[in-house]
């Protein structure tokens, strides 16, 4: 069923907690990243997914997440995607099962595909996430947080760390070369991996205007830019996607005063949620995410937990090589 813009974007938006994943701009920018994008609206569900490439003419499908399924839509969903089965070897997928569904869901899923030929991978975007409901006032937000969060937040005011957000295209083309420079340095003291910077620079050209608004936060003390967050914008919910911050700065607390700055600017949009992104769930204290997870929670909000990330394989010997290599380059 063809569809515009403005219509998709209306479903999308539909649901409390709308998902950035599946609004239109996001198919537009993995088409800019030169990849295939199909989408699929139809009355029992909607979708759209990203063809991923591999060597040799081989590929998988990618539904990121925004997919809900039920036990009402999952037979259709499953007769959808068995159309993308040719020239693909799975099909990556993150639902979100309503209504205590997620059981009966997946019995479903494998009593229709078969058990051996759905499993659970790991996680693309993370399962637990921390969410701020910013529609509280602004004394209320203040008092529900940890007092360490709060002193946090006044100290930098005091150290004289400000914060500026970026206003047109041009701004935020110029402010993701800063964004970059400091993700770089927290992914070097922290150990993750960051998308490629023309990952970054083609969201920032291709995500301009429509329902899907990108915004690039930094905090500066002295003129010098310490720390800054890419935040994006759709239906009633603000996503916190990659930040980083100058770590000889640390000691102005840059990174609480610009979540702050970023809520309050959320809360005068008429955002609902901020989503601060992934968190370790499990609490210990030992976990790689522990630090941002203390640091998230001090913001009070609560945790989300989605379904996590499962594979739907469409031809089994080459899944099984695709995993056995993709363990290897993991050891590497």
């Amino acid at each position: 069923m063809e569809i515009t813009k403005k219509e998709w974007n209306m479903r999308a938006t539909a649901c409390e907690h709308t998902e950035f994943l599946q609004s239109y701009e996001w198919g537009e920018f993995q088409h800019a990243l030169g990849r295939t994008v199909v989408r699929e609206y139809e009355k029992e569900f909607f979708f759209s997914a990203v063809r991923m490439e591999f060597p040799f003419g081989f590929s998988y499908w990618y539904i990121p997440r925004g997919l809900v399924l039920t036990q009402k839509n999952i037979s259709a969903w499953v007769a959808a995607v068995r159309s993308m089965a040719q020239g693909a070897v799975f099909l990556r997928f993150e639902p979100i099962c309503s209504g205590g569904e997620e059981k009966e869901v997946f019995q479903e899923l494998e009593e229709l595909f078969g058990k051996r030929w759905v499993r659970q991978t790991k996680d693309i975007q993370p399962k637990t996430v921390w969410i701020v409901d910013v529609s509280k006032s602004t004394d209320q937000l203040l008092s529900d947080m940890h007092s360490k969060t709060r002193y946090n937040i006044r100290l930098a005011q005091r150290k004289g760390v400000t914060v500026s957000c970026t206003e047109t295209k041009e701004d935020r083309i110029r402010a993701c070369e800063t964004f970059l420079t400091l993700a770089k340095k927290t992914s070097h003291r922290r150990e993750f991996r960051l998308h490629p910077d023309e990952y970054y620079r083609t969201m920032v050209r291709s995500m301009e205007g429509g329902e899907v608004q990108l915004s690039i936060y930094t905090a500066q003390i002295g003129g010098k830019n310490i720390a800054a967050a890419l935040i994006i914008r759709f239906g009633d919910t603000a996503t916190y996607i990659h930040g980083g911050s100058d770590g000889v700065y640390r000691e102005n607390m840059a990174p609480h005063f610009l979540h702050w700055k970023i809520m309050e600017e959320m809360k005068k949009k008429g955002i609902h949620w901020y989503d601060m992104g992934g968190i370790d769930g499990s609490g210990d204290p030992h976990h790689p995410w522990a630090g941002i997870t203390r640091f998230k929670q001090g913001f009070d909000g609560s945790m989300r937990e989605y379904s996590g990330t499962f594979d739907l394989i469409f031809r089994l010997s080459l899944y099984t090589l695709y995993k056995w290599f993709r363990a290897i380059r993991r050891g590497w």
